[in-house]
């Protein structure tokens, strides 16, 4: 995963610290880039921290307003407070895709692949954890 500000990448999944100020999600940084993946979203924006769903409503809002149901989704499948959770029960790095370490940390992560607009499935970055899909 890389930093916003950088081409270095992280060593290891989104790990958020709690939130305890508001966001302004109007502020450009906070905005889905276009054809990105809901989880490639949340990982871009774990250096803001945890911000128990405001993310996840976010892009829900902006990409793709016409899944009403996918936070329900997320936390029937695990992810049931906040993004971190969708990191720790629902959605691990395609091993086809990104490298992992032996600690199970991403040794990198290359660019979203790309949804078709309106979709709130993961790109072909992320499977399920669990489903191999």
């Amino acid at each position: 995963m890389f930093d916003d500000d950088s081409s270095t990448p992280t060593d290891q999944l989104p790990a958020y610290a709690p939130r305890l100020d508001p966001l302004d999600l109007s502020e450009p940084r906070f905005q889905p880039h276009d054809r990105e993946c809901l989880v490639c979203y949340l990982q871009r924006m774990a250096h803001y921290g945890c911000a128990r769903h405001q993310f996840t409503r976010h892009y829900q809002r902006v990409s793709a307003p016409r899944a009403t149901s996918l936070l329900e989704r997320l936390r029937s499948w695990g992810g049931c407070c906040c993004e971190c959770e969708i990191f720790w029960n629902v959605y691990v790095p395609n091993p086809a895709f990104v490298e992992m370490g032996e600690d199970e940390h991403m040794a990198w992560s290359p660019s979203c692949l790309s949804v078709r607009r309106g979709s709130s499935r993961p790109c072909e970055l992320w499977i399920r954890r669990g489903t191999g899909q």
